[in-house]
């Protein structure tokens, strides 16, 4: 543990909205306020009635937003580079950690590079994956050149993965380090099954609950899931489709599939109870940056499918802890969802190898080494800045001869004349 730090993180979203950057930076605040450090988190407002102060212990900094199209519950910071700056100057903190790239993000590297304090940038979302998927080749090339000069202004940048960050060097993005993410294995556990909650779902002991849980939206590839799903319950009729998570596409999904369950957006005790409760987790999305869900649904006891990419990569051994399969092969994909519903001695072996894995991911680790990192940044910076301001001896001469007053040619001959004799 370094020692306490007065510590700014910058993001466009934050709890209480849902989606995995918002989770990660709860867990990740939480832990660094346990362990004594000061925290500003710099964020849009999320409603008219926020004002800045502090909450549970956290000082709010709240900033101007800009609503996503087709997204109401996301939002984008505003540029706000001069209100950062006279914010810094009169309360500046030990390091500056800007969690999302939108232009609240570049505001802040750009003030932290003005007055300079120390900055990290995270890289918690890829556009540049689903761009590619949807073949908008000029785009993905437009964000890869923004992602470089943007995270290249930092003093490094914080990936969840090492394909993450292999990634990310190709890019030639610079001083790329590995802080994955943890889990909370007393919040998600199977302690939280409920039969009450299956008999809500028409469900008994010995039959299957296949679960979803994210955002209905055409980036998580839904389609792939239902299909899995259906082919899984052409072979297991006791099964059911249960689906947590709210989105652009839950009107048309509910319409077009009347047999699955819609259980909406779920938080607190009862999404704990919603993940114990099912018996296979299906993810299908192919371009989440890691995947919080893939091991929360591990220690929650499940059997997880899902592409080896993000989480699923570096944490499931495929057939021992849960099944992994080939980015965008989605028959495979479809093959492996069988397995799990047909082969119950399987299931059941997966089940409990997820959840013993799932006790190594904790988030104490995680914050140990998001310090690491930050004791890294803060010395790096120091250390930048002594070197600025030393010049080397050699350009002390140069300097001092350019600067030596020049003395006329009459002078110099006087001088010498003066000398001889």
């Amino acid at each position: 543990m370094i020692t306490k730090k007065r510590i700014s993180i910058i993001s466009e979203t934050y709890s209480p909205e849902l989606n995995g950057v918002a989770t990660t930076l709860t867990y990740l605040v939480s832990g660094l306020l346990a362990n004594g450090h000061e925290i500003n988190v710099i964020r849009p407002r999320q409603n008219s009635f926020e004002k800045d102060g502090l909450i549970d212990g956290i000082h709010h900094t709240f900033f101007n937003r800009l609503l996503i199209p087709g997204y109401p519950d996301l939002c984008f910071g505003m540029l706000a580079k001069s209100k950062l700056v006279k914010l810094w100057r009169s309360y500046p903190p030990d390091i500056i950690y800007v969690a999302t790239k939108g232009p609240l993000g570049w505001s802040a590297i750009s003030a932290a590079n003005q007055l300079d304090i120390p900055v990290l940038s995270g890289f918690h979302s890829n556009l540049y994956r689903f761009s590619c998927h949807h073949g908008l080749g000029w785009f993905s090339k437009l964000m890869t050149t923004y992602y470089r000069i943007f995270h290249n202004r930092s003093l490094g940048t914080l990936v969840p993965t090492r394909d993450m960050k292999k990634q990310l060097t190709n890019w030639g993005i610079k001083n790329v380090s590995v802080v994955s993410r943890g889990v909370d294995c007393e919040r998600f556990s199977p302690a939280h099954r409920s039969d009450a909650l299956r008999q809500q779902w028409g469900l008994g002991h010995q039959d299957t609950a296949v679960l979803y849980v994210g955002r209905l939206a055409a980036e998580k590839n839904l389609p792939l899931a239902i299909s899995a799903f259906k082919r899984m319950h052409g072979l297991n009729t006791r099964s059911r489709f249960i689906l947590v998570g709210d989105g652009p596409l839950k009107a048309s999904l509910e319409m077009a599939h009347p047999d699955f369950i819609f259980a909406g957006t779920q938080t607190g005790q009862a999404l704990s109870e919603h993940f114990a409760s099912a018996d296979i987790f299906l993810f299908p999305g192919a371009f989440d940056t890691f995947g919080n869900v893939v091991i929360e649904a591990m220690a929650s006891g499940l059997g997880v499918l899902a592409f080896r990419h993000g989480a699923a990569h570096e944490h499931i051994v495929d057939m021992d802890n849960g099944l992994t399969v080939a980015r965008q092969n989605a028959e495979a994909f479809v093959r492996a969802g069988i397995k799990l519903a047909c082969q119950p001695i399987l299931l059941k072996l997966i089940r409990e190898s997820a959840r013993n894995t799932a006790y190594g991911i904790n988030w104490k680790t995680v914050i140990n080494d998001f310090e690491a990192q930050i004791g890294f940044a803060i010395r790096k910076k120091k250390s930048d800045l002594r070197s600025r301001s030393t010049v080397p001896e050699s350009n002390q001469t140069s300097l001092q001869q350019q600067n030596k007053p020049k003395v006329s040619a009459h002078r110099e001959k006087r001088g010498s004349i003066l000398q001889k004799g």
